[in-house]
């Protein structure tokens, strides 16, 4: 029965992890981007053909390895138009920034990126009442530095925009012309980009702490330190708004500090090669934070080899104003940081070799087992030498194997239940709602194990009773054997054959 109790957690580490369907791996750009020309002539000047459509920066971040910024682009006329087409073949045009980078020598080069599609429905994003029943359109310039580099916001020029041409009547037909690539530059930077935030400010530490696996899933460990509590009340205009501050002050308000969005956030895993593997996140809008704190992110088929670095791509930081009393949001009181990507790494950019949490299982396992057959064993020759010559409790080993094999079933199977319990309470703790594989463990073996007490305590039930029932016998028996004045009967009774 216990080979029996470690074939099943052999199928079960088996099982554990094939059920969630995950997107596919993709390589990002983590690195900055090469140097590039940008030359006017090959491009017209969108500001020339149409003045009712112009780009604001509505939000500035940075970090020690990239500068984020958060682009509007507005329309407000009756024309419309395509801001990068990402289908592959032959008007494969991406939106495109071209910026101005000052480098850690003083020295300026200019640089291009291209940017993300956002759409999620069509293989372009696009601006117009007709083409794309929208007067504005976000986007995201999330561009990597070296080490003491800089970008001028002023030098931002977005390219690859094509007019789109629209005709019918009943039905409208549109046809991008791609003959001409439009530019914009001089962007309008509003109010919540006047101050270019850095990362530090919010999250003054993190770090990738531990790796571990389990079958082919993957727990990525992660540790932080965050302080938007403190730049909600720098930028926020509620916090001195009213009486929230005396009573933020009076622990009747708090601020909360949470990572908003997630939806449109992505987990993304480095390699040491420099491969990355990007999955989206799905079902969880929102993880509360603290001071300081622990994220864990359960990631299945990882194809990265030895990571390096965990980013949090698009990633929101978000405050707000929380009543203790009636735990409800004061409102209006939210205010969003977006920053490009949180940049998790180990210590001195060492690799995380992850650890085998299926392999430490089976070695527990195993060396439970081994510590209860050396007992098991020591306690049958223990008693087989000691009852030898009692003919009432001598050892019958056909017996003896059979309840040693189930009560080491038993052991086994609570010690794998342990083991699960801690694994998923630590280790695989997700920050996410996903599937947990342990959770497969955690079923399977409560199930067994209730079986197994059930047998055990219907074994002490049956036992208990023999007991009471030999005591009374006994105590009947001794009734029989004295007499009404305690005077012990030693005589037989006579038998038929005497008389």
């Amino acid at each position: 029965m216990i080979w029996k109790s470690l074939a099943l957690l052999a199928s079960l580490i088996a099982f554990g992890g094939g059920l969630v369907n995950t997107s596919a791996p993709a390589t990002i750009q983590a690195a900055p981007a090469a140097q590039a020309t940008f030359d006017p002539t090959q491009y017209t000047d969108l500001a020339t053909f149409d003045g009712d459509v112009d780009f604001t920066m509505t939000s500035r971040s940075y970090s020690d390895y990239m500068q984020s910024f958060t682009i509007v682009c507005n329309d407000s006329g009756s024309n419309n138009y395509v801001f990068g087409n990402y289908e592959e073949g032959e008007h494969y045009y991406p939106l495109t920034f071209f910026y101005d980078v000052k480098k850690a020598d003083g020295s300026t080069e200019t640089r291009a990126s291209k940017a993300e599609l956002q759409s999620s429905q069509f293989t372009y994003d696009g601006l117009g009442l007709d083409y794309a029943a929208a007067e504005s359109f976000t986007t995201y310039a999330d561009l990597y530095l070296g080490a003491g580099e800089s970008i001028d916001y002023a030098t931002m020029r977005l390219t690859n925009i094509f007019y789109v041409q629209v005709s019918g009547t009943t039905e409208k037909v549109f046809t991008v012309d791609y003959s001409k690539n439009y530019y914009m530059h001089n962007a309008t930077l509003k109010s919540g980009a006047k101050v270019n935030l850095h990362l530090s400010d919010f999250m003054p530490s993190f770090k990738l702490k531990e790796v571990y696996s389990f079958n082919n899933y993957t727990s990525i460990i992660v540790d932080y330190s965050c302080t938007s509590d403190e730049m909600f009340k720098q930028l926020s205009s509620k916090y001195n708004e009213g009486d929230n501050k005396a009573k933020i002050e009076a622990g009747t308000y708090s601020i909360r500090m949470r990572l908003n969005n997630l939806t449109n956030t992505s987990l993304r895993v480095i390699g040491k090669d420099g491969t990355a593997d990007l999955r989206v996140i799905r079902g969880t809008t929102v993880i509360s934070m603290g001071h300081t704190g622990t994220f864990r992110f359960l990631i299945a088929d990882v194809k990265v080899k030895d990571i390096v670095a965990f980013d949090l791509v698009n990633a929101s930081l978000y405050g707000d104003i929380w009543s203790n009393e009636k735990n409800v949001v004061i409102t209006r009181t939210g205010l969003n940081w977006r920053f490009g990507a949180i940049h998790f790494t180990t210590d001195g950019g060492a690799v995380a070799a992850p650890v085998n949490f299926g392999l430490i299982m089976v070695f527990v396992i195993l060396g439970v087992a081994l510590l209860y057959t050396g007992g098991t064993l020591g306690l049958y020759f223990y008693q087989k030498n000691k009852f030898k010559n009692d003919e009432f409790n001598r050892v019958n080993t056909k017996r003896f194997v059979r309840s040693a094999l189930i009560a080491g079933s038993f052991i086994l199977l609570w010690t794998a239940e342990i083991l699960v319990l801690v694994g998923r309470s630590t280790a695989f703790k997700n920050s996410l709602i996903v599937f947990n594989p342990l959770d497969v463990f955690i079923v399977v073996l409560s199930i067994i194990l209730i079986i197994f007490t059930g047998y055990y305590i219907k074994f002490a039930i049956g036992k208990f009773k023999d007991n009471k029932a030999k005591r009374e016998s006994a105590r009947l028996k001794l009734s029989e054997s004295v007499s009404d004045d305690g005077v012990v009967n030693t005589e037989s009774k006579p038998t038929e054959a005497a008389k």
